[in-house]
C-alpha cells in the first residue's frame, strides 16, 4: 500500500471514530438531561450547538414535531447537532402586591325577636295599695323589686307589653309597667271588668347587665290569690 492510500485510510478512520464518538456524547448528553429534567413544570426545547445560527443572530432552538415549542411534561429527542434544554415553566413567587381598596359596608343584620314572659301571684299578705313587682318567668310577688328583677344578659330594647290578670279590678284599675332600663314608660292598664292589657311602645332600652321586672301599681287593694301573667318582646342585634 503506497502512503498516501494508507494516510487516507488513517484519516478516514479517524473520522469515523470521532464522528461515533460525537454521536454517543450527545445520546449520552440528550439521555441524561431527559432523565433530570421529566418533572411536571419544565418547558423542553432543543438549542443549536454546532455554531449556527439563525439570521437575527440567535441560537436556534427547536419545538416538537408538532411544532409546539417545548413540553411541560415531556423531555425532547434532539437531533444530531442540538443540545436538550430545559427551564422552570412557573418563576418564582413575586412580592407581595399593595392592599387593594376598601370593601362596601355590609348591611345591617335584621334584628331577632325574642319572647320574655313571667307572672306570679298576689298573695294575701301584699293586699295593699303599694306598689308591688312581679319577676320574669314565675313566682311570687314582692314589694321589694330587687326579690324579683332578673338580669338581662343582652343588650336590646323590650316592647310588645301584654297583661293578664286572673281577677277583674271591677271599681278599680291596676296599671303594668316594665322596669330596670331607660326610656319608656312601656305600660298599660287593666281596668273594670277588663282582665288584660297590651301597648306596643314606647320601648325601652337595656343594656348588659340591667335587670327587669314587671311592676304593679293598684289604685285599690287586690284580693289574694290574684295571677297575673306577662309577656313581652325582647329584641336585640
Amino acid at each position: 500500500m503506497s502512503i498516501g492510500k494508507y494516510l487516507l485510510f488513517i484519516g478516514v478512520a479517524v473520522s469515523v471514530v470521532l464522528l461515533l464518538a460525537l454521536a454517543v456524547t450527545q445520546f449520552r448528553n440528550a439521555s441524561a438531561d431527559s432523565g433530570n429534567a421529566m418533572a411536571v413544570g419544565l418547558v423542553h426545547a432543543c438549542v443549536q450547538t454546532n455554531g449556527a445560527h439563525m439570521g437575527d443572530g440567535l441560537t436556534y432552538l427547536q419545538g416538537d414535531d408538532s411544532g409546539n415549542f417545548g413540553n411541560q411534561d415531556t423531555a425532547l429527542d434532539c437531533p444530531l447537532g442540538f443540545t436538550p434544554i430545559h427551564w422552570n415553566a412557573e418563576g418564582p413567587q413575586g412580592p407581595i402586591g399593595p392592599q387593594g381598596p376598601p370593601g362596601e359596608d355590609g348591611e345591617d343584620a335584621d334584628p331577632q325577636v325574642s319572647i320574655i314572659g313571667g307572672g306570679g301571684e298576689h298573695n294575701d299578705h301584699l293586699k295593699t295599695h303599694d306598689v308591688i313587682y312581679f319577676p320574669m318567668f314565675h313566682g311570687d310577688a314582692s314589694p321589694d323589686v330587687t326579690e324579683v328583677e332578673q338580669v338581662i344578659p343582652l343588650g336590646g330594647y323590650v316592647s310588645e307589653l301584654n297583661v293578664r290578670i286572673s281577677d277583674a279590678p271591677r271599681n278599680g284599675e291596676w296599671k303594668f309597667t316594665i322596669v330596670g332600663g331607660s326610656g319608656g314608660p312601656l305600660a298599660c292598664t287593666i281596668a273594670g271588668a277588663a282582665t288584660s292589657c297590651s301597648v306596643s311602645g314606647p320601648t325601652v332600652g337595656f343594656s348588659p347587665g340591667d335587670r327587669l321586672a314587671l311592676q304593679a301599681d293598684p289604685n285599690f287593694s287586690p284580693k289574694g290569690g290574684v295571677h297575673v301573667r306577662w309577656t313581652a318582646a325582647f329584641i336585640y342585634e
